[in-house]
């Protein structure tokens, strides 16, 4: 218990100063919603600045370690406008990318300087031990971190709460626009809160350099303990901060010595801080509030058949003659893309930004090298390799059920730390510096035809070459078909996605096996490139570099894989630049975090989507007969959208499956608050019914605790399927359809794709189905019907944010309607729209009940309209049914009356041209 004790207080120290790390954090995401990966790499750069003047220019320690924190605000203020400069319409999560930018500028500057080494700092404090009594010592230094630490955070929390600026600074982040109202510079409160951060991560470096002294590679991997200390106190409290940056110190500093027979735990511990506290804290859907991230466009997905063959004969014939300098770079690009393109399915089609698949590949490269070393030929054991990487990376995603965005960027980073520390650190299993031996393999040869990498490595690039051409045409291939849809649709807006029956969960988990086996598939190509596996090159860091190289080439499409994999080290492009430039290949991984930060600012969509824009742009400055060539794909787009439609035929009659929606005593809980309170009606086949109210009556978290987006108590019945129980999807399934007040639709996708997003089948075989052929078979009649219904002809092969509002109205609406459900909940679907667009969509209304059989459940603040639809209507006050009926009664309620309109003010716009008599008190509201 005494050693116990003693291993507590010593971590307590670095605890402490993780902590004073994570302070500067806090402040970061309090102003500007943005955690900044960068944090640490600012705090090393002011550590170096404190060893340069200290060690080698004589100053004393205080002078150095002030210019050493003033370096690392400035550093932080400068990184505040390179991030921040992005445009307004931008999501945090591109300035999250941005904020990996500047990291990688950073340590790459940093590393040629001073390279990897540490260099040892002398301690500057005192470090006598001090008798605690009953044998528990701990040194002074020790006692002075935690000292400052304390005060710290004690004095950010008093500041915080009770200064102008504290509480300007809270606001900031979540109203700008009002904060500026009111007189505030908001670019200078969130410059000051950057600058303050960066002075924190400074100081923390400076106080940690005797403890753990200076290098480059420790000074941005600080960046996880950081990162999950942070995440304890919520991004927000500066206590729980301090809390979480001593717990997780005071368990490194005991596992390090206890690791219960597990080499490295101690590094783990983070990452399991990190997860316990995002599957604690998080949601298996977003909240209603949730803003969705906006991420690089994505590809068509076309694969221009006649260009691809004759570019890989040219490729082909160019690898087997090219000097063996150029195939080894050719093999380095190659591989590399391979994993990169990895990100295109997890980042680019699913939209989970995965810091993690570099040591996917390594842990498939791992478990190759173990087969081969213990006598498993080379091809059966690549085989092996990739699908037992594939169960790891659906571990990986298990966090993406929970959490999403930077959280799962944090999540995954914290993965790849763990794993680097328990397996590729652990030279009992990696093989330390002496790496695997592959002797045991013999000579790589596929067939019979030798492609050793070292004897014919213009051979084993164009094998490379051949495993990339297949990976990517079925990247595309899937992007075409139904499980393509399926996963932008996830990626643009969840909880739609879930609304029409898309499983969150299944589509995420394939994204993640998927990315994982393609980037096994390169770590183990990786692996069988030289006689002996080190695991150095699949370090932490270099997850980053993925990522960064990604974005650059274009993360939503497949050729942009390649493009980045040329900025990797030793590939193609540094090989190009030294020709060039000669001895320039070194600032490559400069050069990439430079090309990033300008991607992010100028070019969001990469390399490859820009080239391919600018081709589509150059066609239409072409004379007329030309650019007729270019622009049969679309022509054939076009005419397939309309062969598909008239297949249907006209459906606007079909009928759907009847079904009786039955809510029986529905209660939702927030905390204290009881928002909807024992709620009972029914909607029947071809019956509309209005769910009317005061605002914040519960009309919306009525429509969902009946679709699952909220917990409830009570009883929701569809026909003779009881779905209380039952998730999102599986209510949509089930035949309970519902739109969105904020549309909610996947701006990704055209109408067209939108529309058959929803009428796609649920079926789990084209996940797999559609990496080979993907389907695209015709229209179900239910989406031909949503079609013509709504009038959509001349809009669907448009993105939503290319029509007018009130046609994004309809296209939300068709959109349930196409999932062909047995009862539609409509979620205001007026909101905004002039008089006559109101008649059209009361008139589509009454179609749907009418022709088609639908059970319609209205919620609508436009009484006439609700008047003129509606056979019942159940009334909701305080979220309790204070009436419900035949329309014409209740609207004559003086109950409902009283409610409904006692509530209101004169001017209120809902209510312009009311006529307010006893007879009747609603006739003309809006």
């Amino acid at each position: 218990m005494t050693d116990l004790t003693q291993l507590v207080l010593l971590g307590l120290g670095s605890g402490a100063l993780y902590a004073l790390a994570a302070l500067g954090l806090v402040l970061v995401y309090r102003s500007s919603g943005v955690v900044n990966f960068a944090h640490t790499a600012i705090g090393m750069v002011g550590t170096f600045v404190f060893f340069e003047l200290s060690r080698k220019h004589g100053w004393a320690t205080v002078p150095a370690g002030i210019a050493g924190v003033l370096a690392s605000a400035l550093l932080g203020y400068v990184t505040y406008l390179l991030v921040m400069c992005l445009p307004k319409t931008e999501a945090n999560l591109t300035r999250v990318i941005a904020s990996l930018a500047v990291l990688l500028i950073l340590q790459a500057a940093a590393g040629l300087r001073y390279q990897s080494e540490a260099r040892v700092v002398q301690d500057f404090l005192p470090h006598e031990p001090l008798d605690l009594g009953g044998g528990i010592s701990v040194s002074e230094d020790r006692i002075i971190l935690l000292a400052i630490a304390v005060v710290l955070a004690l004095a950010l929390g008093t500041v915080y709460r009770r200064t102008r600026f504290g509480l300007a600074t809270s606001a900031v982040s979540e109203s700008p626009r009002n904060l500026a109202a009111l007189g505030w510079r908001v670019g200078i409160i969130r410059g000051a809160n950057w600058a303050l951060g960066g002075a924190l991560a400074g100081l923390a470096g400076v106080l940690l350099s005797p403890i753990i002294g200076v290098s480059s590679d420790a000074g941005v991997l600080l960046i996880v303990p950081v990162l999950a200390a942070a995440l304890i106190g919520g991004l927000s409290s500066f206590s729980l901060t301090l809390v979480g940056g001593l717990l997780i110190g005071a368990l490194q500093a005991v596992l390090s010595q206890h690791d219960l027979g597990v080499r490295g735990a101690s590094d783990a511990v983070p990452f399991l801080m990190i997860v316990g506290v995002l599957l604690l804290r998080g949601k298996s859907l977003p909240l209603r509030s949730f803003v969705g991230e906006r991420l690089p466009s994505v590809g068509s997905g076309r694969i221009p058949v006649i260009p691809l063959a004759v570019g890989y004969v040219l490729a082909a014939t160019w690898l087997l003659g090219a000097s063996e300098d150029t195939a080894n770079a050719a093999i380095t690009t190659i591989l590399f893309g391979i994993i990169v393109l990895s990100l295109v399915i997890v980042l680019g089609y699913a939209g989970q930004l995965s810091l993690a698949q570099v040591t996917l590949a390594g842990v498939g490269a791992l478990i190759a090298a173990k087969l081969v070393d213990g006598g498993v030929p080379m091809i059966p054991a690549f085989v092996l390799a990739v699908a037992a990487t594939i169960p790891v990376g659906v571990v990986l995603g298990l966090p993406s059920l929970r959490t999403r965005g930077v959280s799962l960027a944090i999540a995954t980073l914290g993965l790849a730390v763990a794993v680097n520390a328990l397996l590729f650190g652990n030279p009992d299993i990696s093989g330390g510096s002496l790496g695997i031996s592959l002797a045991e393999g013999g000579e790589l040869n596929l067939m019979g035809w030798s492609i050793d990498p070292l004897l014919h490595p213009g051979r084993f690039a164009l094998v490379g070459l051949s495993v990339f051409c297949l990976l990517a045409i079925a990247t595309a291939n899937l992007r075409r078909g139904r499980a393509g849809r399926r996963l932008i649709a996830v990626r643009s807006n969840e909880r739609a996605a879930a609304a029409l029956g898309i499983s969150v969960v299944g589509a995420k988990l394939f994204a993640f096996a998927i990315a994982s086996g393609i980037a096994a598939t390169g770590g183990v190509l990786i692996a069988y490139r030289y006689p002996t596996v080190l695991f150095d090159q699949f370090g932490v860091f270099n997850n980053i570099g993925a990522v960064a190289f990604s974005v650059v080439g274009g993360v939503g499409s497949a050729p942009g894989a390649l493009a980045g994999g040329n900025l990797q080290q030793s590939g193609l492009g540094s090989t190009l630049l030294s020709d060039l430039s000669g001895g320039w290949e070194k600032y490559i991984g400069l050069i990439g975090g430079v090309l990033l930060l300008a991607t992010v600012i100028t070019v969001p969509d990469g390399l490859a989507i820009a080239w391919a824009n600018a081709w589509a742009r150059l066609h239409r400055l072409l004379p007329a007969r030309v650019a007729a060539v270019g622009k049969r794909c679309t022509v054939g787009r076009v005419d397939r959208a309309s062969m598909l439609l008239h297949a249907g035929g006209d459906h606007i009659g079909t009928s759907v499956p009847p079904r009786t929606l039955e809510v029986s005593n529905v209660s939702v809980q927030f905390g204290g608050v009881l928002a909807v309170r024992d709620v009972s009606f029914s909607v029947s086949p071809g019956e509309v019914v209005s769910l009317i109210g005061p605002n914040g009556a519960g009309k919306t978290t009525t429509i969902d605790a009946l679709t699952g987006f909220v917990s409830s108590t009570g009883t929701v019945r569809l026909g003779d399927r009881e779905l209380t129980r039952a998730a999102v999807h599986q209510r949509a399934r089930a035949g309970l359809a519902r739109s969105f007040q904020s549309l909610e639709l996947f701006d990704d996708l055209s109408v067209f794709d939108n529309l058959r997003a929803a009428g796609d089948p649920s079926d789990a075989a084209s996940y797999l189905i559609d990496l080979l052929r993907p389907r695209r078979g015709g229209l179900t009649p239910a989406t031909v019907a949503a079609i013509h219904t709504f009038g959509l002809e001349e809009t669907l092969l448009r993105r939503p944010s290319e029509i007018s509002f009130g046609q994004r109205r309809l296209v939300a609406m068709a959109r349930s309607v196409a999932s062909e459900p047995s009862v539609i909940l409509l979620d205001e679907p007026c909101a905004g729209l002039g008089a006559h667009e109101r008649d059209e969509v009361a008139a589509l209304i009454r179609t749907l009940a009418d022709e088609r059989g639908m059970g319609v459940l209205l919620v609508e603040h436009d009484v006439n309209l609700v008047r003129r639809v509606s056979d019942r209507i159940v009334v909701l006050d305080f979220g309790q049914v204070i009436a419900s009926g035949p329309a014409a009664e209740v609207l004559e309620d003086p109950v409902v009356v009283s409610a409904y309109l006692g509530t209101r003010q004169p001017d209120d716009p809902e209510l312009a041209g009311v006529t307010s008599t006893p007879h009747d008190p609603m006739q003309g509201a809006h």
